[in-house]
């Protein structure tokens, strides 16, 4: 938790979070929080909110188990890559977005479930579940979509914009 007021200057490296407090947070950032270009990495074991500000540079989520629910509880900006390995990322609220300026990447394990919010991302490399919005999804380069991996347009608008080319890969 960084309270109003407080600061929390994190490593260059991996800063992880192992547990929650007593209201169901693994995260909340209320104050500073500077990334140095580092990962925040949240592998909780229970369902949990996570409550970050728009100065998160790459977000982790390896829930401990694949049944757990992380749930994002204000707009949500990551300014690096999003990696979901296991469990399941998705929205507290429907007016709550996601933007990930990096790349977004589901393995096997992992689950990012987009709701009917707003998601949009640079690009996404999907080998375990992505569930686009039922609202918007906007991707800006490309979609690789592995073998295995399960992909769910869930009746929305899924806009990939290159300006001009765009590519939709379906591998091995």
């Amino acid at each position: 938790t960084i309270d109003a007021g407080g600061t929390y200057l994190a490593t260059s490296g991996t800063t992880t979070i192992t547990s929650e407090t007593g209201s169901g947070y693994a995260v909340e950032f209320s104050g500073t929080y500077t990334h140095n270009s580092g990962t925040l990495k949240i592998t909780t074991d229970a369902n949990t909110f996570v409550k970050t500000n728009d100065k998160t540079y790459n977000l982790v989520i390896e829930a401990a188990t694949s049944t757990r629910v992380y749930e994002w509880v204000n707009n949500t900006t990551i300014q690096g890559d999003l990696t979901v390995n296991s469990g399941r990322f998705t929205h507290y609220s429907p007016s709550y977005t996601l933007t990930v300026t990096g790349d977004v990447t589901t393995t096997s394990g992992g689950n990012l479930d987009c709701g009917s919010t707003t998601v949009s991302m640079n690009s996404l490399t999907n080998e375990g579940t992505f569930v686009a919005s039922s609202g918007n999804t906007t991707i800006l380069v490309d979609i690789r979509n592995r073998t295995g991996a399960t992909f769910t347009h869930s009746g929305g608008t899924v806009l990939v914009t290159t300006g001009t080319t765009y590519f939709i890969h379906n591998t091995g």
